[in-house]
C-alpha cells in the first residue's frame, strides 16, 4: 500500500494546517502526516565533497482531526517537556518577596506542552501568520503507514 502524498494548503493556527487531500482521496480521520521540508537535503561526504543521496527532511508530524471531501485539517499532537526551575534556599534577597524569604521559593515543576508549528517555539499566542510559522504552503506531506507487529 502506497502512502497518500499532499500538500500544505494553509496553516490555519499554531497548531492546525490544512491538507489539499480529502476524503476523496482516502484520507479519513486519525491518519498520521509528516510534513517535509520541500527540498530533500544534500548529503556530501565529508572528505571528498561528492554528493552522497540526499534525505528528506521531517519538519513535523500531524494527525487528521476533520476531513471534507477535497481537504483535511491536521493537528500537531506530539508533546514537547518544559523543563521546572529549581526551588531556591529561603532568606536570598532582601528583595525577594516575604513568602519566599520565609518558605523559600518552591520552583516550578518540569511539565509539557504540544508542539506548535512555530518557527520560534518559545513565544506562543493563538493566531499564528503564515510568515512566523516554519510550515509553508506547498510543503508535502506524506502519511504515516503503521509498521507491522512483530508478534
Amino acid at each position: 500500500m502506497n502512502p497518500i502524498e499532499a500538500k500544505v494548503a494553509q496553516v490555519t493556527s499554531e497548531r492546525d494546517l490544512a491538507i489539499n487531500r480529502g476524503s476523496s482521496a482516502g484520507v479519513t480521520v486519525g491518519m498520521r502526516f509528516k510534513i517535509l521540508r520541500s527540498e530533500p537535503s544534500e548529503v556530501r561526504d565529508p572528505d571528498t565533497d561528492e554528493v552522497l543521496g540526499s534525505v528528506e527532511v521531517v519538519k513535523v508530524e500531524v494527525e487528521v482531526i476533520s476531513v471534507q471531501e477535497s481537504l483535511a485539517v491536521c493537528r500537531t499532537f506530539k508533546k514537547v517537556p518544559i523543563p521546572g526551575r529549581p526551588a531556591r534556599a529561603g532568606m536570598a534577597s532582601p528583595f525577594v518577596a516575604l513568602s519566599d524569604n520565609i518558605f523559600g521559593d518552591p520552583g516550578t515543576p518540569d511539565s509539557e506542552r504540544y508542539q506548535t508549528l512555530r518557527r520560534d517555539e518559545s513565544f506562543v499566542v493563538n493566531e499564528l501568520d503564515p510568515e512566523g510559522s516554519f510550515i509553508k504552503r506547498g510543503d508535502r506531506a506524506v502519511q504515516i503507514l503503521k509498521r507491522a507487529s512483530l508478534n
